[in-house]
């Protein structure tokens, strides 16, 4: 729906014991779009949040944030799967259109990288750590998709549901 963020997510327990639900509520810009910016909004907002939470110390060198950053990425697979595998059961996807939508997530989950990046240098002297370490990470993810999709998003070979 073009609008993905945390205060659009709904969960909803409708019985005791029962599962959770969680649904995405805000239909301002509902429009027809590529799933992928969806989908990528999601990650990367799992992505962006474990940034904002890190702390990034006073004389921190670029190389330093980056393996800051590289740190904090792998912890981030799990949840990364997860998000991925419900979404391929809700949209009742798989094979060939389930690998071309892979395909295209680690380019869109990049651009809203660097989109977060530019929002929160906005007001700033300076770009902010955070900012410089996420525009680094969407830079990379744009040069090499193929390694991001299994090193950032931890979804390589993860087309179709789990078993």
């Amino acid at each position: 729906h073009g609008d993905f963020k945390w205060s659009n997510v709904l969960v909803v327990q409708d019985a005791a014991g029962a599962p959770a639900r969680v649904c995405l509520l805000d239909w301002e810009l509902a429009q027809f779009g590529d799933p992928a910016w969806d989908v990528g909004a999601a990650l990367h907002a799992i992505i962006a949040e474990a940034v904002l939470g890190h702390a990034f110390p006073d004389g921190i060198t670029p190389a330093e944030a980056s393996a800051s950053l590289g740190a904090i990425i792998p912890t981030l697979h799990a949840t990364h799967r997860d998000v991925w595998h419900q979404y391929l059961a809700a949209a009742q996807l798989d094979g060939a259109e389930a690998s071309a939508l892979l395909d295209r997530l680690p380019d869109h989950v990049a651009v809203r990288l660097i989109k977060s990046a530019y929002e929160w240098s906005q007001a700033e002297v300076q770009i902010p750590r955070r900012a410089a370490a996420i525009l680094q990470l969407g830079i990379n993810m744009l040069r090499q998709p193929d390694q991001a999709r299994q090193l950032v998003l931890g979804l390589e070979g993860s087309a179709s549901a789990p078993p």
